[in-house]
């Protein structure tokens, strides 16, 4: 399932904007009833469907949200 950003101070908004709009739209061609998943970055998630997509908005519709721990990057050195 393809994943997209939707920053933590526009969660409720529960949209793609800008950018990840027009991936999700144009790029990954996501129409209404295609099923997605986004994130927040802070550990919040939830899978959602396409109900419209345009080149600078796509709108979707909540199934299901969760929260897990953020991930944390791990860097090893040689």
């Amino acid at each position: 399932m393809d994943r997209f950003f939707i920053p933590p101070d526009r969660w409720e908004e529960f949209r793609l904007e800008g950018d990840e709009a027009h991936h999700c739209a144009r790029v990954m061609r996501k129409d209404a009833g295609d099923a997605v998943e986004v994130f927040d970055g802070a550990g919040r998630w939830a899978r959602a469907e396409v109900t419209a997509a345009g080149s600078d908005t796509v709108a979707l519709a909540k199934r299901e949200e969760g929260r897990g721990a953020p991930l944390v990057p791990q860097v090893g050195l040689c």
